[in-house]
């Protein structure tokens, strides 16, 4: 199967990489796609706030595959046991529950 090629701008395909970026952990590739960033127009307190999303989205997955992961080894429980309404970044990212979100 071949993946269709999207058609984003240079601005949007950095701020993805510097997002992903942070999803890896991966420091080097963070500056790199910084200082690209930069130089394709987006400024320090744009790259904030992507890195700030990002690192909110990284810190509830975490919460909760550990939340989901010790209900399964003391409890038993499955996948469709769990909510994560608890952990849900959406809250912190849009100042409110999304509709799409599946934490409603």
């Amino acid at each position: 199967m071949q993946i269709k090629e999207l058609k984003l701008v240079k601005r949007e395909k950095v701020i993805s990489a510097i997002a992903a970026s942070i999803a890896s952990g991966c420091v080097t590739c963070l500056k790199y796609h910084r200082e690209k960033g930069l130089k394709n127009g987006i400024s320090n307190n744009e790259i904030m706030e992507i890195v700030n999303i990002a690192l909110n989205i990284r810190k509830n997955a975490e919460k909760l595959n550990r939340s989901f992961l010790d209900s399964v080894l003391e409890n038993g429980k499955t996948s469709e046991d769990m909510d994560c309404s608890d952990n849900c970044s959406c809250n912190e990212i849009n100042n409110e529950k999304s509709e799409d979100c599946g934490c409603n």
